[in-house]
């Protein structure tokens, strides 16, 4: 009767890890997971940040080891808090469309860029020149 959500959360962490467990041995420690309400999308969450994590930082912070992570129920708990809240301020990767958008915002009047140009879009250069014609 068990079985069942067990084996789900097994195989979210290996779907999300990449690891293969060997699913008697860690059939415990993902029990008590799941007896105290974890869900097999709290465990994808915190693999993935862990993942992104160690990858974004120069040294690896987490262990991705299930026994470690799912073992300690505190760690655990705090660390699904962690995930959602980087998961919840993440920004989405940009659409093709939203990156044109920003590249055309970052365009600027050629004349505002160069320091050289006075405000009437004359250069500096060409006042000197004919001080008079002004």
């Amino acid at each position: 009767m068990t079985a069942a959500p067990i084996a789900t959360l097994q195989h979210a962490w290996c779907q999300a890890s990449g690891q293969e467990l060997n699913h008697k041995l860690c059939e415990r420690v993902f029990y008590e997971a799941w007896k105290a309400g974890v869900t097999a999308d709290d465990i994808r969450c915190v693999v993935e940040f862990m993942l992104r994590f160690n990858k974004r930082s120069d040294g690896a912070k987490f262990r991705v080891n299930a026994f470690s992570v799912v073992g300690d129920l505190e760690k655990l708990g705090a660390l699904i808090a962690e995930a959602r809240a980087a998961e919840r301020n993440r920004r989405p990767t940009p659409t093709p469309k939203e990156q044109i958008i920003a590249l055309r915002e970052k365009v600027v009047d050629p004349e505002a860029a160069d320091p050289r140009i006075n405000g009437n879009g004359r250069h500096v250069s060409e006042l000197f020149k004919n001080p008079g014609n002004q």
